[in-house]
């Protein structure tokens, strides 16, 4: 099913990594989004610049260099301090730190800075494929509200 998401896909400036943002690139084409990907060393400021010149339905921010937890704050709190007063979702999912043993904490702290769901766990493609779908719904139900 053709979900119609408009999604950014992003690394961290830490992560110069690119494997997982093709897979992830791949994984959500799979699932039906629209992706703009951009790339490994994302600075704050052009994923800034890519969310206020078009419209967007979700940022996807995957990492696996390890410093996904601290670069998660950075990027949450980057938009807060430059006037962003509209979002789409954000989501982040990879390799949190160093030890799984502070996921939940991290996870936790994640979401109460604003972000809509946080993919670590053995699962995580399961998880945010049902993410996906949740999203997908209420995008449609809002659109048939319009379109009556």
């Amino acid at each position: 099913m053709k979900n119609n998401l408009n999604v950014i896909l992003t690394s961290t400036p830490s992560d110069s990594h690119t494997w997982n943002l093709i897979f992830m690139e791949l994984f959500l084409q799979e699932n039906g989004c629209s992706v703009r990907n951009l790339g490994p060393c994302v600075p704050f400021q052009e994923i800034h610049e890519t969310l206020a010149g078009s419209f967007f339905d979700l940022v996807v921010i995957s990492s696996v260099n390890g410093h996904l937890f601290q670069d998660a704050i950075k990027i949450i709190t980057s938009f807060s301090r430059n006037g962003f007063a509209q979002l789409p979702p954000f989501v982040a999912g990879g390799k949190m730190g160093i030890s799984e043993k502070n996921a939940a904490f991290q996870r936790k702290k994640l979401v109460k800075l604003g972000y809509s769901d946080v993919f670590t766990e053995s699962d995580s493609l399961v998880s945010f494929k049902r993410y996906l779908d949740r999203l997908t719904a209420i995008k449609m139900e809002s659109l048939f509200k319009h379109a009556v």
